[in-house]
Parts: C-alpha cells; sequence; structure tokens
C-alpha cells in the first residue's frame, strides 16, 4: 500500500520557552496553564522555571559543549529577580539567596540527565522488543497462516475507576515523615472525608521502646453534623479492620485484610466519598480510598469512572481535607473490563510464558510485590507498557496501566 507520510516538527519545553521569550510575552498564570495543558499536566512550576533559568543562562552566558564556563554575579542576580518574580504567581516562598537558586537549579538538572539516561534505555529496549515482535509476525503470516488472522471479536470496554498519582506540598513545602503529626493534626473531618488513619512510625517517638510493631495508630471518625446524619461505620471503617483469620488448608497463611497486610509506618490512609448531594443516602460502593505515603511523598487516590463525573471532585475533597497542594497529577491505574469472545487458551500455559519467556513479560506480569506467585489464591494479569519502568527492580512494583482477571464466559 502506498504510505501517506506527514512530517511531525518535534519541539521541547525549551523551545517553547524560547518562543516566549522571543515574542516577548510575560510569563503569567495563563501562559504556565497552557504550557501545562499542553503537556498534558506533567509539567511542574518547578520543571518550567529550571527550564527557563537554562534558556537564559544560555542566552546569557558562553558555553563550551553545553557546558557553562562561569556565570557573572551581576547575571545571577538577574536570573535570581526574573525565577523569584515568576515563582511568586505559584508559590508563597521564594529563593532566599542566589546559592539556594543554584543548588536547586543543579539538583534539577541532575534528575533531568538521569531521567534522559533512563530515557534512552528505555527507547533501546522498545526497538530490540519491536524487531523480535516484527520477526514473530513474519513467521505467523508467511509460514502458519495465509492471509490475516481473524480479529478476536470484543465488547466494548467498561471503565470502571482510575487511581491519581501526585506529589503534595504542605504548607509549600515538600513534606517528610517528620511532618505526618501535624498533617495528621490540621486534617478536617466532614461528610465528604469522614475517617482518618494515622500510621505514626514509633521510631518519631523517642520514648516509645515497644518492640512489637513498627507504628502506632492515630484515628479520626466523623460522627455527623447532627445526630440523624452519623455516617455507617461499615461503610467508612471496617474495610480497614477486617478480622484476621486462618486459612483452613494452611493454619499459618493469614488472610487479613489487604490494607492491613501493607500496613507501613509513616502512612495516612482516608476513606472519601466520593458522591454528592445527598451523603445520607451514601452507599458503601460510593466509599473509595487514598492512601499518602510520607516516607515517597506520594499520594493515590481511587476515583470513580462514571459519566459525567467529575474525577477531580473526590481529589479535592483529600487535598482539602489534609491542607496539600499539587502542581499536576498523572493516572496510574485505570480499571475497566470487556469481554473476549471466541477465545480458548491453557492456564498454565499462559501463566508460564508470562513468568518465563521475556518477550511476555516485558508487557504482561503478575504482580509478586507483595507475594511469589506460588502462593497467590486469586492471579490477576497486568500490562505495562515497556516505558512504564525504569530499572528490574521497579517491573513488579509498577501500578499497571491494565490489570486483568480471566474469567471463562
Amino acid at each position: 500500500k502506498d504510505v501517506e507520510i506527514n512530517e511531525l516538527r518535534f519541539t521541547t519545553l525549551s523551545d517553547d520557552i524560547a518562543s516566549i521569550l522571543d515574542n516577548n510575552i510575560t510569563f503569567n498564570e495563563d501562559i504556565i496553564s497552557d504550557l501545562q495543558d499542553k503537556y498534558k499536566n506533567r509539567l511542574s512550576v518547578n520543571d518550567i522555571e529550571m527550564t527557563l533559568y537554562s534558556v537564559l543562562i544560555n542566552r546569557r552566558v558562553n558555553t563550551i559543549n553545553n557546558e557553562i564556563i562561569a556565570i557573572p554575579p551581576e547575571i545571577n542576580q538577574e536570573l535570581f529577580n526574573i525565577i523569584n518574580n515568576l515563582r511568586t504567581l505559584f508559590v508563597s516562598n521564594t529563593y532566599i539567596s542566589v546559592t539556594d537558586l543554584t543548588n536547586n537549579a543543579a539538583a534539577w538538572k541532575q534528575a533531568y540527565d538521569n531521567k534522559l539516561q533512563n530515557d534512552c534505555s528505555t527507547l533501546c529496549g522498545i526497538i530490540t522488543l519491536q524487531d523480535r515482535l516484527y520477526q514473530y509476525y513474519n513467521v505467523i503470516n508467511n509460514e502458519v497462516m495465509v492471509g490475516s488472522p481473524d480479529a478476536l471479536s470484543t465488547s466494548p470496554i467498561t471503565y470502571l475507576r482510575l487511581t491519581l498519582e501526585m506529589n503534595p506540598k504542605f504548607n509549600g513545602l515538600v513534606p517528610t515523615p517528620d511532618d505526618g503529626i501535624d498533617i495528621f493534626d490540621d486534617s478536617r473531618l466532614s461528610d465528604y472525608v469522614p475517617y482518618i488513619r494515622y500510621n505514626r512510625s514509633r521510631k518519631l517517638d523517642k520514648g516509645d521502646t515497644n518492640e512489637t510493631s513498627t507504628h502506632i495508630d492515630y484515628y479520626k471518625v466523623w460522627s455527623g453534623d447532627v445526630p440523624d446524619q452519623i455516617p455507617d461505620y461499615s461503610s467508612i471503617i471496617n474495610r480497614y479492620h477486617k478480622k484476621s483469620k486462618k486459612s483452613k488448608k494452611k493454619k499459618n497463611i493469614d488472610t487479613t485484610d489487604r490494607l492491613l497486610k501493607s500496613n507501613k509506618p509513616d502512612v495516612i490512609y482516608l476513606t472519601v466519598w466520593s458522591g454528592e448531594d445527598n451523603v445520607s443516602r451514601a452507599t458503601k460502593k460510593s466509599y473509595v480510598e487514598a492512601k499518602y505515603d510520607l516516607t515517597t511523598n506520594i499520594l493515590k487516590v481511587q476515583s470513580p469512572i462514571e459519566q459525567d463525573f467529575d474525577e477531580t471532585r473526590v481529589l479535592n475533597r483529600v487535598l482539602e481535607s489534609l491542607n496539600l497542594t499539587v502542581e499536576s497529577t498523572q493516572e496510574v491505574q485505570v480499571v475497566g473490563e470487556f469481554n473476549i469472545y471466541g477465545l480458548t487458551y491453557n492456564e498454565n500455559t499462559l501463566y508460564d510464558a508470562i513468568l518465563n519467556d521475556d518477550l511476555f513479560n516485558n508487557y504482561l506480569y503478575v504482580d509478586e510485590k507483595d507475594k511469589p506467585f506460588s502462593t497467590k489464591t486469586r492471579m490477576n494479569i497486568h500490562f505495562r507498557s515497556i516505558a512504564t519502568y525504569e530499572d528490574e527492580e521497579e517491573k513488579t512494583g509498577q501500578a499497571s496501566s491494565v490489570k486483568v482477571k480471566l474469567e471463562p464466559m
């Protein structure tokens, strides 16, 4: 077939910022918002600040092999003023000195270089895998089948829920585990967020000598504004406090609720109502979970996917409850379902290929982060793009974009 080739022009954030400067456009909230929209909200304000800083330096200072030779003090001060003026549009804290700015720029540049190197490695992996897939495609079409194989018959995809992930700030700063107790103390309950639990690390309580547990649990439970609007505690609390049971087949296997199994210190759990209007008619299904890991500064928020449903509703309720702010979010998991018709497979052969074949397990995997394959009682297959991990250790730890549960019809 004749292939129509469309020319594509690749532009970088540096190109976009240089164009803004060349056209004497003032950086303001609208310009920053346009940039974030263009890059699908993957840009933080710090990314834009540091890219602007890099572009300005390259325009004002001589460089050799892209390495800056020296920055005169007057230029340093000029850049300090420009970046701080931009920063005041979005955050309350500014850089306190030129050294503070240059140190942040150096750290950002190092992180950028590391990410670029990882992306290059990922690209090489994608090219290698695509070459292998193309070889298999030729074998199937030229030696096994005549013509193209018939497409599988599938039902439309029904999307159920997604998980948003972000790195929040508390009082304009990146929180640490030490800030956990302050965040918990400042947190506010409501009909929207009726339950908060904080697992405080025992090492933060210097006087505590109890070594039987890694953390101390603190709780806040909403009692309602008026007596006849008391929440259904079985819906908002019991999901975290299912009693431990022992398997009849293996007495040493604890089948405690999965959240208790991953009960890490320095984590805040929240129950969030996803509905609107009258909370008195809330169902158990309408409550979703949010988890804030202070060690990694990662906040994960579940949100239903329904027609006319505002996906930021749950997120905004969590941020308001914990008094946090975020610059950008990303979708790390979308849950849905669909049917495939007329397909037969051997389950043992499929799992063997997923676990042992390099081509398969670059795209499909069984999550063995919490327990090995051999001890699982329910098997979910996860799909990921090869670009969703950066090293071998992260393969089974990443939240996949698709999780598959095979159910024969």
